[in-house]
């Protein structure tokens, strides 16, 4: 493979760059790196600069959303301790007969902001 020359560059931009199907191969393989050479790259320091924002991020974001889920299966009422049923809070969301009613009031009061 040879260098070329910036000033050759632009005296013969007509003519096209020829590299042989090896040397393509060659430019678009990507070695794998090493734990240890990650490390000495500092991949490491990066991964502790960035540990105490996604523990921030984590704590602050994904609990509440796992927790929530949690307690949309359980049934409280936050005196004694929460009992498991599973689906049953949806099934009786589903089963009201109030539930077409709320739907078309919160979609007809959405609407008409």
């Amino acid at each position: 493979m040879s260098v070329a020359n910036p000033i050759d560059a632009q005296v013969h931009d007509s003519e096209p760059a020829r590299m042989s199907t090896l040397e393509k191969k060659r430019v678009r393989h990507r070695t794998r790196r090493s734990p240890v050479t990650w490390v000495r790259g500092g991949g490491l320091t990066t991964l502790l600069f960035l540990l105490p924002t996604l523990l921030i991020f984590g704590a602050f974001s994904w609990y509440p959303i796992v927790r929530t889920v949690i307690m949309s299966l359980q049934h409280t009422n936050l005196v004694q301790p929460a009992t498991w049923v599973g689906l049953d809070n949806f099934r009786a969301v589903l089963n009201d007969p109030v539930l077409p009613t709320a739907v078309k009031t919160q979609r007809t009061s959405r609407c008409s902001r």
